[in-house]
Parts: C-alpha cells; structure tokens; sequence
C-alpha cells in the first residue's frame, strides 16, 4: 500500500454517513459468549511497539481466558481534516497491526468509533456486540489517571458517573517512563485505591477493576508524537520503533513525503 487504500477510504465514508456509533471494520465482528475484549483504543498515528507491547503484555496476563483484541480509533471530529495522517490512513496502518498481532497468535479486529469518552465507547461496543461482554481497556497509566480525574465529570464524581461503565469494565495498565512518576509509585495506584485513599471519587471496590504492571524499559517512553518528530527530522532510529510493515507504509506513502513528513532512510 502506497497511499490510504481505497477500500479505507469507502469504508470511513460508510461509516460517517451511517449514522452508526460503533462499527468493526477489519477481523472478526461477532464474539463467544464466553469472550472477553481487550480494547486498545488510541490514535494509531502511527501504531508503535508500545502498543503491540501493551497488547502482548495484556493477552499474556488474561491468558486462560477466550480473548480477542479490538484496536478502535475515535473519529468523532471526522467532519475537520486530522492531522498529520488521516484517519483513512490510519485505518490502513491498523490493518496491518491487526494483521501482525494475529499472525502471532493474538485474534485481532480494527472498529471505528464517533466517540470520546470511554463509557460512551462501551455503551456503543455493548449495543453493538452485546449488553454482557466483558470489556478491558489497555490504557498507559497517564491515561488511567486522566479516566478517573474529577474535574471531567464535574458537577458529578468520578464515582457517580462511572458507576455503570464500571460494572463490565476492566483496566490493564503499563506503567510510562513520561507519567513524572516512578514506575513504583504508578504501581502502589491500586493498592492506594484499595485502601480508600481516593474515596469519595473512585470506591474502594474498583481497585479489583485494574492491573497495573511495569513496562519494558525499551517501550516505556514511546509515544506516538515523539515518532511524528522523529519521522519529520529523518531520525534513521525511528525504524527500530515501529513494526516493518508500518515503517514500509509510512516511508512508501508517496516518493517525496511520508504521511509526517519527510521520508525516514532506509
């Protein structure tokens, strides 16, 4: 692939003119009733190891379990144009890391989403594939701390407005160098939680909702922007970030410019 493929392309403008929340749009569409979903939701702009990590990490630690992974990308601004790739491209670099993760023994699908928040996500994944599926979202622990921060759900608490996405909802954690915390710090989350330290925003009871563990060193610190800036600088270590087939999609995507810039070396 060379540029956004056209099949990315009328898929998303199916999507947008459907009306439709929720969509999967790659992989498998319909889950055992056993199943439990592991959701990577993110901006894949672009995919990195971090997140094949996170993902390998997650499906390792729920191993006994009927599992299978959903990448899902929010368009909710889908009427302005994303920046730097589009959400077509991205799409297509979705593909191909559902499409690595599978060949490596992790089921994998790719959905679209015209939501934001995380509870709205789940309302429209369980209206789609079922009220009961468990869901567990793979989340970087910056993130895990902005899903349960007050000031986004004022004038409620975090409590009263995530009471009902928390009955069928998990979150796996990795430790991120880039947190301003220690990883033993980000790790004793939990446990705080369970003590009730974070009472009367978060309750007790959901530190049984969250695991939390240590990333690889090699992938703590990795970030989709930081990536852009190194892509757009022709950084040559920017190739030792990303899967092959992305790095090929993202060097290919034209013969003068990538999708971020200029096109890293071979």
């Amino acid at each position: 692939m060379t540029t956004a493929s056209k099949s990315s392309v009328r898929v998303l403008q199916q999507f947008q003119a459907s009306g439709k929340d929720f969509s999967i749009f790659f992989g498998r569409r319909t889950f055992d009733r056993d199943a439990k979903l592991l959701v990577l939701d993110s901006s894949f702009n672009p995919p990195h190891w971090a997140h094949y990590n996170l993902v390998q990490s997650a499906f390792e630690h729920y191993k006994a379990q009927n599992l299978h992974v959903l990448l899902l990308l929010s368009v909710n601004n889908a009427d302005k144009k994303p920046q730097p790739a589009s959400f077509d491209e991205r799409m297509d670099m979705m593909m191909l890391m559902a499409q690595l993760l599978t060949r490596n023994f992790i089921p994998t699908s790719a959905a679209l989403t015209v939501f934001g928040k995380f509870a709205q996500k789940s309302a429209a994944i369980h209206q789609e594939l079922g009220a009961t599926l468990p869901l567990v979202y793979l989340v970087g622990f910056d993130t895990l701390i902005r899903i349960f921060d007050a000031k986004y759900y004022i004038p409620h608490a975090p409590a009263e407005a995530l009471k009902d996405f928390m009955t069928t909802t998990q979150f796996y954690c990795l430790t991120r160098g880039a947190s301003g915390l220690s990883e033993s710090d980000q790790a004793t989350f939990v446990d705080d939680i369970k003590q009730g330290r974070y009472e009367p925003n978060i309750p007790s009871s959901w530190h049984s909702k969250l695991v939390i563990e240590n990333s690889k060193d090699e992938y703590s610190d990795i970030s989709s922007s930081s990536i852009r800036q190194k892509i757009a600088h022709a950084d040559d270590t920017v190739r030792s970030l990303l899967p092959g087939p992305i790095f090929d999609y993202i060097k290919q995507h034209s013969q003068k410019t990538s999708i971020f810039g200029p096109n890293p070396s071979n």
